[in-house]
């Protein structure tokens, strides 16, 4: 999913506040698993905003519920100093779109419905898009919190990929 020359883009997320981006894509350039760069574009406030970081890949571990290998992205700024971690929650047989549980760092977490853009162009595997909905709900029942998501990639989003 990380190893592409596509871009990835975040379609849904479960992000609650309200700077949450929008057309939120990633370009990947890997040179092995310990050495990524992760260039990030998106919209805040109808202003590009673009961050690069230095993404490193923890061990695969297995989930203890579904069985599934899940991978940890640990992600840091420039100066090395970790950002977030982002967990690969489900990946489709294809490896075109993926659920991810974003972890910041301070209280809570979020999910986000993540896709390749030659997938974004098309329709997404029911199965990301289940399972990203199977989450919401089950942190919304965990956290006694509203069932929430958001778009984040709309159309004209694919416009940030030629904006300076």
């Amino acid at each position: 999913f990380v190893n592409t020359t596509d871009v990835i883009w975040t379609a849904g997320t479960s992000d609650p506040s309200d700077q949450t981006p929008v057309c939120q894509v990633d370009k990947w350039q890997c040179n092995g698993p310990s050495d990524c760069q992760l260039t990030r574009s998106s919209y805040i406030d109808r202003r590009k905003v673009q961050q690069c970081f230095k993404v490193t890949f923890r061990a695969s571990f297995t989930h203890r519920l579904n069985g599934w290998p899940q991978d940890i992205l640990e992600i840091r700024n420039e100066t090395g100093k970790l950002r977030r971690r982002e967990t690969v929650m489900f990946l489709s047989r294809d490896s075109r779109c993926g659920v991810v549980y974003v972890y910041p760092g301070v209280q809570g977490g979020w999910v986000e419905l993540r896709a390749r853009n030659s997938a974004i162009k098309e329709k997404l595997d029911f199965n990301c898009t289940r399972y990203f909905l199977e989450l919401i709900g089950d942190q919304a029942r965990r956290y006694d919190k509203k069932n929430y998501s958001k778009l984040v990639y709309l159309p004209g989003c694919q416009n940030i990929l030629s904006d300076q």
